[in-house]
């Protein structure tokens, strides 16, 4: 494996706090379906509301239908700013390129494409 994508972990930040919900495992799942990497480079921590966003209440099954959505929504953005950044890299469309088990490929192309990892690399230390 690539000492780059070694060095790839993606901290989901969230106020929220996990009652025994499974909250942390559902929020890390739900990045890993958008963003295609493995899930022991998701990082998530709870009860941030410093540096995360503002979460409802810890109660009953209220936690899980109102932040997996959010989190969803969090990975599809950084997908969207990773693809289109990757898109700089390689001359060519965001919509041209496709995200699979962290590699970031040109569609219909013989191209190697480009690890992510090697993308937030360029990006240098930056939160996206």
């Amino acid at each position: 494996m690539d000492d780059l994508v070694r060095k790839l972990n993606i901290d989901v930040i969230t106020g929220t706090q996990d009652i025994g919900a499974s909250t942390r495992t559902l929020i890390a799942q739900v990045t890993v379906e958008e963003l295609g990497i493995a899930i022991d480079r998701i990082e998530v921590r709870l009860g941030d509301a410093a540096t995360g966003s503002l979460a409802p209440v810890s109660q009953g099954s209220f936690t899980v239908p109102t932040v997996a959505p959010a989190a969803r929504t969090a990975a599809r953005n950084l997908r969207s700013q990773v693809l289109h950044s990757a898109a700089l890299l390689l001359n060519t469309g965001a919509d041209r390129l496709v995200l699979e088990k962290g590699r970031i490929s040109i569609i219909d192309s013989d191209e190697p494409g480009i690890d992510i990892a090697a993308v937030t690399a360029a990006l240098g230390p930056h939160t996206l």
